[in-house]
């Protein structure tokens, strides 16, 4: 490894240990409320959303966000009823289409939006290839 990229690397873990440290973290404005969970989600108003959505106190216990079997429904719900950005899931997927670029939007504006839509359309492939599909949902909701 060269001295140009050892030097990056020793920066880059610096910035981290920094970003991550707890003086830190409670110098921002919304401190406890900082990102938790698969979507990181910050703010008191969110951790009240997610505290009613769950029925769980993450206002007074907001460290709870970083159980998985907490976070994954707040993120499904978010992504549900727009508590993100202001866009929600139905906005850009439904059974008739699938604009994952643009579902982006859902959480993060359009961060790596390309890289992730590329992660969705392969996904969607493989559920497709393997029988799950539109036709497959249309068949079961008349049974």
């Amino acid at each position: 490894m060269d001295y140009c990229a050892i030097k990056w690397l020793m920066c880059w873990r610096l910035l981290i240990n920094k970003r991550g440290s707890d003086k830190y973290l409670r110098s921002k404005k919304y401190w406890p409320y900082i990102g938790r969970g698969y979507v990181q989600i910050t703010w008191l108003e969110n951790y009240v959303k997610a505290r009613k959505a769950l029925g769980v106190d993450f206002v007074d216990n907001p460290q709870l966000l970083l159980k998985p079997e907490y976070a994954a429904p707040i993120l499904i719900i978010g992504m549900q009823e727009d508590w993100f950005t202001g866009k929600k899931l139905s906005d850009y997927i439904t059974l008739q289409k699938s604009d994952f670029r643009n579902a982006r939007r859902i959480v993060n504006l359009m961060d790596k939006a390309d890289l992730i839509a590329g992660y969705a359309h392969a996904y969607d492939k493989l559920l497709l290839a393997e029988g799950y599909g539109v036709e497959q949902v249309n068949r079961s909701v008349g049974q």
